[in-house]
């Protein structure tokens, strides 16, 4: 019966995270495209889906590898109610971000739930952590700058550039396919990085990593479809309207750097490094200074969550493991 239990709280668990996950994924993936009004909401979670699970079957088994191995003592990982803390833990910060309709990092998430876990038992590798955050911080600044130079060198419409608009923009459609392209190489990216936070903690109860894969994609489309609209709602309209050419700005830029991190076998914030586009693409339309763009009270709201789920997730991972060690559980 105890063995009934772990595998249905894991699975239970895993499919909860997976939603989740899926829901904060989606939308900074498609808030790009879905501000453009060429596609339905349901397209949309339907091409997020696909994608996804091709970027995961690719892409997507070094970062399994350093979740199940390289966070905490491959021993710890072993255990399934060490593994129902840390899904635990995770899924309770994520959907208190969902419910307060702001993008939150899976990947920090998922990562300082190991950490809580591994401070409680002394075996944390921080060779990775130290790793995953000094990436994950680099990635941020270097996604602002690149969107904001790269955004301010096409915004607003000058001699310099008039070429471009001349060029491109005229074409509308053939705009719409770039930015669509580009999206779906955001969703594949994704696929490469974040399906692997939710088959990583429980990679040692699967026969098949694939398979894992699989399943837990659907588990994000479901989430993207159930909870992905609110926020969604909040990266496309509430910090900037995102036009056709900011839009394949901010996909390309992420998305190389979230393939780059996949094969590495980091966890990467994706959706951290997304805000981050978005945010510099709004200091350039909207011609205020950096500090004034980090004033906005959407940004605001969205770093408090950051920080919020960055410590939320180790706090309730360590607190759960002393109760259920004093409970004899673990």
């Amino acid at each position: 019966m105890n063995e009934v239990l772990y595998n249905l709280l894991v699975f239970l668990l895993s499919s909860l995270w997976a939603m989740s996950m899926g829901a904060s994924g989606f939308s900074v993936s498609f808030a790009t495209l879905y501000s453009t009004k060429k596609l339905s909401f349901i397209t949309c979670v339907l091409i997020f889906t696909l994608f996804l699970f091709i970027g995961a079957i690719l892409l997507g088994n070094e970062v399994v590898k350093t979740l199940s191995s390289k966070v905490i003592n491959n021993n710890l990982n072993q255990n399934k109610w060490l593994t129902v803390i840390i899904l635990f833990s995770a899924s309770t910060s994520l959907l208190i971000s969902i419910i307060a309709k702001v993008p939150s990092s899976t990947s920090i998430i998922i990562m300082s739930s190991f950490l809580g876990v591994g401070i409680y038992f002394w075996s944390v590798n921080w060779n990775t952590f130290i790793f995953f955050l000094v990436f994950s911080v680099t990635s941020f600044i270097l996604t602002y700058f690149i969107t904001f130079f790269a955004v301010k060198s096409l915004y607003p419409p000058n001699y310099r550039n008039l070429w471009f608009y001349e060029k491109f923009i005229t074409k509308k459609n053939i705009m719409f396919f770039i930015v669509l392209a580009a999206t779906i190489y955001n969703s594949f990216s994704i696929g490469t990085n974040n399906v692997a936070n939710v088959v990583g903690p429980v990679a040692s109860f699967l026969h098949d990593v694939n398979l894992g894969f699989a399943i837990f994609s659907i588990f994000f489309g479901i989430g993207a479809l159930l909870f992905g609209k609110g926020v969604l709602k909040t990266v496309s309209e509430e910090i900037v309207p995102i036009g056709i050419v900011s839009a394949t700005i901010i996909s390309i830029t992420t998305s190389s750097i979230t393939v780059i991190a996949s094969i590495l076998g980091l966890p990467f914030p994706i959706v951290i490094v997304i805000s981050s586009a978005v945010i510099a693409t709004s200091t350039v339309k909207k011609e205020i200074s950096h500090f004034y763009s980090i004033k906005n009270p959407i940004t605001l709201k969205i770093i408090k969550l950051w920080i919020f789920s960055t410590l939320s997730p180790a706090i309730t991972s360590f607190i759960t493991c002393n109760i259920l060690n004093k409970l004899g559980i673990i």
